[in-house]
């Protein structure tokens, strides 16, 4: 491994997962000769999951009890609403940027979040309930615009995501760019590259921010790139970016 990317393996960071066809026998085996850490499925490695479940709501469904914990800490009602515009802020910072940047989170486990930290800010308790003035929506806006300037988990997962993307049409000859490349996209660019049979759900999500940039991208002509004139944007606004 030290001689592929020019860096030693740290043993203490690392873990090693078996599939539940392998022997323990023979997982034992293994984990004693390589002296690693061995992890299960439930687990996480370096703060993500280990194994993506089926159900991605349960894999991902720590980071609501993070911001759940985080919230149930203060004394709400005693709170102006300064504070609890402040501490909104700093639970949005609480939740994982290194996850939201590696895997799109379910959009229902997202909405729960939002209605948790709605409720937070109109100080509703449990099922009671209080008329809500300003849609979710609405808060999320710029203060300049008239909102509260509270981050909007789901746009920041996909701008997350978005530049990941970007990284990987930047930088090909990343490690992380040649794996993708030659499990997904062998013989084809990264924006053409199709989902595929069985991908992961690391991959579903890179396909996912891959559509964000997509919305802002420009073919610029003469560039040595194989531009398809008629499929590819490359006519800048107003112009329709497509050739009909």
């Amino acid at each position: 491994m030290r001689g592929f990317s020019g860096q030693k393996v740290n043993l203490n960071k690392s873990a090693i997962f078996f599939s539940h066809n392998t022997p323990q026998n023979t997982r034992l085996a293994i984990a004693q000769t390589l002296n690693i850490e061995h992890i299960g499925a439930q687990d996480k490695y370096l703060g993500l999951p280990s194994i993506v479940q089926k159900s991605k709501k349960a894999t991902f469904g720590a980071i609501k009890d993070k911001v759940q914990k985080r919230i149930m800490g203060w004394k709400r009602s005693l709170l102006s609403s300064d504070g609890r515009h402040t501490l909104l802020r700093a639970v949005g910072e609480a939740i994982p940027i290194y996850t939201l940047s590696c895997f799109k989170l379910p959009d229902t486990l997202l909405t729960e979040i939002h209605s948790m930290l709605s409720q937070f800010w109109w100080v509703q308790k449990g099922a009671e309930r209080r008329m809500v003035w300003i849609k979710w929506d609405t808060m999320t806006r710029p203060k300049k615009d008239g909102g509260l300037g509270i981050k909007d988990l789901r746009a920041q997962n996909l701008a997350l995501l978005g530049k990941q993307c970007w990284c990987l049409m930047k930088y090909p000859n990343s490690t992380l760019s040649r794996i993708l490349k030659a499990k997904y996209f062998r013989y084809t660019d990264f924006l053409y590259a199709e989902i595929g049979s069985v991908p992961s759900w690391g991959w579903r999500s890179v396909i996912e921010g891959r559509k964000v940039i997509e919305k802002g991208l420009l073919w610029k002509i003469g560039s040595d790139a194989n531009v398809r004139i008629f499929h590819d944007p490359w006519l800048p606004p107003p112009v329709p970016f497509n050739v009909p």
